[in-house]
């Protein structure tokens, strides 16, 4: 593992530690690195799945170098597995109020 990789790692298992204390994540998602592909094979950031009833959120390296991106996304996916299921639309008006949430509580603040 290089080192940028393994800062990575320490900074994604820093904002999962977090994301469990605050309760926004299930204790039992998968967070993993990985190439992100969709169903339609397009690499994205990050990508959440439904696998055996546990969802499974996959980080992709290539855009999670820095660890404001790696965070961006992780409260992205946050907001998917919030949603998981309430809408037609992956980012329909559920998944776009979680996000105003979270952004009103001051999570990306030091973000962008």
């Amino acid at each position: 593992m290089k080192t940028w990789q393994k800062i990575v790692l320490i900074i994604l298992l820093a904002a999962v530690y977090s994301a469990l204390v605050e309760r926004l994540l299930p204790k039992d998602v998968i967070l993993r690195y990985g190439p992100a592909v969709d169903v339609q094979g397009r690499s994205n950031m990050a990508i959440t799945r439904m696998h055996d009833g546990r969802f499974i959120t996959e980080f992709n390296p290539k855009y999670n170098q820095a660890d404001t991106h790696l965070k961006m996304n992780m409260l992205h996916e946050q907001c998917h597995i919030a949603t998981w299921g309430q809408e037609f639309d992956d980012h329909g008006p559920k998944f776009q109020a979680c996000m105003l949430r979270l952004a009103n509580q001051g999570a990306f603040n030091s973000l962008w």
